[in-house]
């Protein structure tokens, strides 16, 4: 690819970013509301595809190219479902039509820049374009939700815990853990994760939505390469995220009790003799099976709520 058009595709990616910020912080069921909004580009981009339009129609008569935004598009409209209801799995993605979705968007893209030869005529042109687009999304969010949850769209937040509340609502004495540490859906920003590395601690992190660094890894808890190998951890720390996940599919007519069940003994074998599996909410109907024998479980009233937190440990061999 030619230098010039390499710039103008990371220009694109950044403004489809910025794009993506302005409408993924709406309620999925209300992607309609934002439809005046949503069928015109901003100033900055049209200006650009103008500009250097074609350059532009080149990057979309590239089929690599256009396999790559197909793919990080997708990706970003996952990432925006899953902030806006935890819930959702990969497997509810992958059968969702994302990917359609904007390998239809591309073609009629291209057709509009080719047909606009002047900044009006692409401004007018795109508008068809982008409310068609808009309805996709829109029945791809309803669909979705309600093909998953019903038709009452519930959607739990995924949320960003302070440190302290974290450490009070799981009852955690930090100079007592034992390294090295997994926070299991240490969510995007990790900030345990790093509050617990300034400390001097050896502590890693693993979530869906993290942007990956050396002590955090982007990826679901139920992947086969989850950092999970037997005996690896002293500790481990999931609030408000392995076990509430685990309480939702067990609370569901057609949930994956049986898997989260399954994880949730790798992670117990995942811990060192001796090692602690703190979370919260508490799991009753899955912690009276443990065998006493190999762990010890406390569980801990949270101060204000109905809620209980658990702390698992795995006795010595």
């Amino acid at each position: 690819m030619p230098p010039h058009h390499a710039t103008l595709a990371r220009t694109v990616q950044r403004l489809s970013e910025q794009r993506f910020a302005r409408f993924g912080g709406l309620p999925l069921q209300d992607f309609r509301t934002a439809r005046r909004r949503f069928v015109r580009l901003d100033e900055t981009a049209s200006q650009l595809l103008h500009a250097r339009r074609r350059d532009m129609l080149d990057l979309l008569d590239d089929e690599g190219m256009r396999e790559q935004w197909i793919a990080d598009h997708a990706r970003r409209l996952g990432e925006v479902a899953y902030r806006h209801n935890q819930f959702l799995s990969p497997s509810d993605l992958d059968r969702s039509p994302a990917t359609a979705i904007y390998r239809a968007l591309l073609p009629r893209l291209r057709d509009a820049l080719d047909a606009s030869p002047s900044l009006p005529a692409l401004d007018q042109t795109l508008q068809p374009v982008l409310a068609a687009h808009h309805e996709a999304l829109w029945r791809w969010s309803t669909d979705l939700l309600t093909e998953r949850f019903g038709d009452g769209l519930a959607q739990p937040v995924c949320s960003e815990y302070r440190v302290e509340l974290q450490l009070k609502v799981l009852a955690i004495e930090v100079p007592r853990l034992v390294e090295p540490i997994l926070d299991l859906g240490c969510g995007e920003g990790a900030h345990l994760v790093r509050h617990l590395r300034t400390l001097g601690l050896s502590a890693w992190g693993l979530d869906r939505l993290a942007t990956p660094t050396e002590a955090v890894w982007q990826g679901d808890w139920l992947d086969d390469d989850a950092p999970l190998q037997p005996q690896s951890w002293g500790t481990v720390i999931s609030h408000m995220a392995f076990s509430n996940h685990f309480q939702h599919q067990h609370l569901r007519r057609d949930g994956a009790a049986a898997t989260y069940a399954s994880r949730y003994m790798k992670v117990l074998e995942a811990l060192r003799p001796g090692g602690r599996f703190f979370y919260a909410p508490s799991l009753p109907f899955f912690e009276a099976l443990l065998p006493q024998q190999r762990y010890l479980v406390t569980r801990r009233p949270v101060a204000g709520t109905a809620m209980e937190a658990t702390e698992v440990l795995r006795r010595a061999d």
